[in-house]
């Protein structure tokens, strides 16, 4: 009775598990547009929008106010109303460039009456005339004749001004050369997240002092949209330019001490702490391969003395980039500066290696500890939970190992990295080596 259904209309057949009731009956079809504007809602609801929003006294949300609804079979308004506004044929175009309201005649007239009010409607359209504009002002800048200038396009900007623009018109600017002492990485991550711009850089991937904006409206005098992206990107690279020199007034190694107040993990101890265990494992990894154990040594040490820099504090995802910075700027050797940066390597499937052997043992060394810091302390991961990413570190573990001169046995590897844990008093490591040499062991099945 609970699904509508009268028990005399059931009837009973043998399957294969037995015997199991069943109803056949004739559903009737309905119109397709009396379907479309309940199945529209459902997939609005369902939309993966970060942050929701409600206006006026309406109880539904939406990522902004809904002020209009075009909802047409063939040439016919279907009759409906969602988020408070009855449907029509009528929309708005562009606010600068386009008539205040828009009748769309039919679907197949949608995308041409919209783009003669200054709106391209479809999404692939608008970011082709995107990567069109911005790389046809790029290959118009004057080189030194050797080298070609190249736009930066990262896919995920391109797809966040795609969602900006309705008529997308591209502007060539400049920044003040004197910023190009500042790590490049910074400049490209600024101008990408804080303004979304398209940062320029030459065949050997120098950074150039250019940069594209993309409009949303074909300006009059675009002179004047230029001189204005180019002036607030100043400030941004101002404060990058004080955090870089202020940071380089103290060297890593004298940020080592800083790391003590950083809790890593409650049980685990510091970041120091951690710092001291990668080194010890890599120490183990480095004589094991016959490796420089010096270099391993001192690149663990310091692979961490970013994190309590300013530079990282505002940029987080450069951490080891900027450490390798600042470690050739404290006169350390290329093998170690570079370390510091490929430890993190790889971040994902199918990301590089470490090219250097201190890197690759550093990597190693930086991984282990961090699987069996995080078996050690309950953390194993779950279906749903890995707080401390033990999946991805077991999956870079397993690639060290079979596509490095790192051919080592896991089990020589694991029994020496619970001895790095003696000395954290709250947690029992070596109860764990077992499991987390099955754990890695199943993760080869993905490999």
């Amino acid at each position: 009775s609970s699904c509508g259904v009268s028990p005399d209309d059931l009837v009973v057949e043998d399957t294969p598990k037995g015997e199991w009731l069943f109803y056949r009956g004739v559903e009737v079809g309905q119109k397709t547009t009396d379907l479309i504007p309940t199945l529209f809602k459902t997939v609005m609801d369902k939309l993966p929008i970060a942050k929701r929003m409600r206006w006026g006294d309406r109880t539904d949300s939406f990522m902004r106010p809904v002020v209009s609804l075009v909802m047409l079979w063939n040439d016919d308004v279907i009759d409906t109303e969602l988020f408070g506004v009855k449907s029509s044929r009528t929309t708005i175009g562009h606010r600068f460039h386009g008539e205040k309201t828009v009748d769309i005649a039919d679907v197949m007239s949608y995308e041409q009456t919209l783009a003669s009010s200054y709106v391209v409607a479809d999404i692939d359209t608008r970011k082709e005339m995107i990567i069109e504009q911005v790389t046809h002002l790029v290959s118009e800048i004057a080189t030194d004749g050797e080298n070609n200038a190249v736009a930066v396009i990262n896919d995920d900007v391109l797809d966040e001004v795609n969602a900006l623009v309705e008529y997308p018109v591209a502007i060539l600017g400049q920044f003040n050369p004197r910023y190009l002492h500042i790590p490049q990485e910074v400049l490209i991550k600024t101008m990408q997240d804080n303004q979304k711009y398209f940062a320029v850089v030459d065949d050997n991937d120098e950074i150039l002092p250019y940069f594209v904006t993309v409009s949303n409206i074909e300006s009059n005098n675009p002179e004047v949209v230029r001189v204005g992206n180019q002036r607030v990107i100043e400030p941004r690279f101002a404060d990058a330019e004080f955090f870089w020199e202020n940071d380089k007034k103290k060297s890593l190694e004298s940020r080592r001490e800083d790391l003590k107040k950083v809790v890593y993990q409650e049980k685990l101890g510091s970041v120091y702490d951690r710092s001291e265990r990668i080194a010890k494992i890599a120490n183990f990894i480095a004589d094991l391969s016959g490796l420089n154990d010096s270099n391993a040594i001192r690149a663990a040490q310091l692979a961490k003395c970013d994190l309590v820099s300013e530079m990282v504090f505002e940029f987080g995802e450069l951490q080891g980039v900027i450490g390798e910075y600042y470690a050739k700027n404290d006169g350390e050797n290329d093998e170690v500066a570079a370390a510091i940066r490929e430890h993190y390597l790889p971040k994902f499937a199918g990301d590089n290696l470490p090219e250097t052997d201190t890197g690759l043992v550093v990597s190693l060394a930086d991984k282990i500890e961090n699987i069996v810091g995080g078996f050690a302390v309950g953390a194993k991961p779950t279906g749903t939970k890995d707080p401390y990413a033990l999946r991805r570190a077991s999956l870079g573990v397993i690639r060290l190992l079979n596509e490095t001169k790192l051919d080592l046995p896991l089990e020589v590897l694991l029994d020496y990295a619970v001895e790095a844990f003696n000395s954290v008093t709250d947690v029992d490591a070596v109860s764990q080596v077992d499991e987390i040499k099955t754990y890695i062991t199943e993760r080869l099945k993905g490999y």
